[in-house]
């Protein structure tokens, strides 16, 4: 049905909506178009909220480098080693090193250098970190060297330390020095309990003494200060 009402063809459903629409009050229409908004809203949530955020791929990124190593470094996938694994996820090695031992570390602009940080630097590339960026050094009183260890306050020591001390296993003399007779040996330490760790440094330092690596860090930082230092003897 239509009418005609000033020369323009009205139908009648056209007239029942216009009348709907003029007795629906303003506010229950703005009702209904904020539902409609939020029903939209809520639909693009649950799309944003299927997409895994990026804090999430990182950790599983990160947690998929801390169970490898570089090809240089495959010693350093060592299941079973607390030590390391602690390291892998901290992405950093502590050493400790004794505040008197200036012919082997001293800190000079800001900055650690010395035959040890070489050292130090070895082992760190050892275990799939970095030699640079990846190394902090504590130094240490003789009375706070070995408890260090056992406190967890630093992963390897390096230096002078009692090797019968409690809780500290010697991994292998770094540097032999003073007279043939009475031969002083500086030394690598790391906690108790953790052999495959121990064996792993162990395995780095031999490495460096065979490719030259012990011997080019000796003769840029160590020579000049103290000509009788040599390399250790690790067989056995």
């Amino acid at each position: 049905m239509f009418s005609e009402a000033g020369g323009h063809r009205v139908t009648s459903g056209t007239m029942i909506t216009g009348m709907w629409l003029r007795a629906v009050p303003r506010a229950v229409l703005g009702l209904v178009f904020v539902s409609l908004l939020s029903a939209c809203a809520t639909t693009e949530g649950e799309r944003g909220a299927a997409v895994l955020p990026p804090e999430q791929r990182s950790a599983e990124s990160s947690a998929g480098v801390g169970t490898s190593a570089p090809s240089s470094s495959e010693g350093a996938r060592l299941p079973g080693s607390p030590a390391l694994s602690e390291i892998r996820r901290r992405g950093e090695l502590l050493v400790g090193v004794p505040t008197d031992s200036a012919d082997f570390l001293r800190r000079t602009d800001g900055r650690y250098r010395g035959f040890d940080v070489r050292m130090a630097g070895l082992l760190a590339e050892g275990v799939g970190l970095e030699s640079r960026s990846d190394v902090a050094f504590r130094r240490l009183p003789a009375s706070l060297r070995t408890g260090a260890l056992s406190r967890g306050s630093v992963d390897v020591l390096l230096g002078g330390f009692d090797r019968k001390a409690d809780g500290v296993t010697v991994v292998a003399p770094y540097v032999v020095t003073g007279p043939e007779s009475r031969p002083v040996a500086r030394l690598v330490g790391v906690a108790e309990g953790d052999a495959r760790f121990r064996d792993r440094l162990r395995a780095v330092l031999a490495a460096a003494l065979d490719d030259g690596r012990w011997a080019e860090a000796a003769d840029e930082t160590l020579r000049d200060r103290r000509p009788d230092a040599r390399a250790p003897e690790l067989s056995g």
